[in-house]
């Protein structure tokens, strides 16, 4: 299936993707390729079932979550839900929604950092020597002529055609942002 983009354009939409809950909600999601059913999830963020099911159906609402199945169970019939296969775009919003704009993005960032370095004290207490295959932190700046930079535009394409789990695949996270600086051509 082909990953589309979800464009958050009102400030509505982005404090519905920025909750912090939500997030979570969204990460554990997109880590458990059977889906998760609200009580599942519940349970794993320690919140009240009735709480997890509110903030998955403002997320389906959003076309954040989906439906992956039903399933009965002791005569109920359970529903799992799933991370939809979106990419986010924080684009082009009203100039009022600037600021949450920008919270949705340090908080972004900051969680992904937070886990990233989770995972490397994890492997430094675990005697696990650095490598890419656990993980990096990649930082700097590039000169980026305008073919190097249709290069760097492929890697969206890779990471959409690989943004959901396959067999034989672990999930790792990044987060990649740029923004051109100067005027140097």
């Amino acid at each position: 299936m082909e990953r589309k983009t979800l464009y958050l354009t009102t400030e509505k939409e982005l404090r519905t993707y920025m909750h912090p809950l939500r997030q979570k909600i969204l990460f554990l999601l997109g880590r458990n390729k059977d889906g998760m059913t609200a009580k599942q999830l519940a349970d794993a963020l320690g919140v009240a079932p009735s709480s997890a099911g509110h903030h998955l159906a403002e997320l389906e609402a959003a076309g954040l979550a989906e439906l992956a199945r039903t399933e009965k169970i002791h005569g109920f019939t359970a529903k799992f839900y799933r991370a939809t296969n979106v990419s986010i775009s924080l684009g082009k919003l009203p100039a009022e929604a600037a600021g949450v704009r920008r919270a949705v993005l340090q908080n972004h960032v900051s969680e992904n950092f937070n886990r990233w370095a989770d995972t490397m004290d994890s492997s430094d207490r675990a005697g696990v020597p650095s490598s890419p295959e656990i993980g990096e932190l990649l930082s700097g700046t590039l000169y980026l002529s305008k073919q190097d930079m249709a290069v760097l535009n492929k890697l969206r394409t890779f990471c959409d055609a690989h943004a959901q789990p396959t067999e034989g695949t672990a999930p790792y996270e990044f987060t990649l942002f740029y923004a051109r600086t100067g005027d140097e051509e």
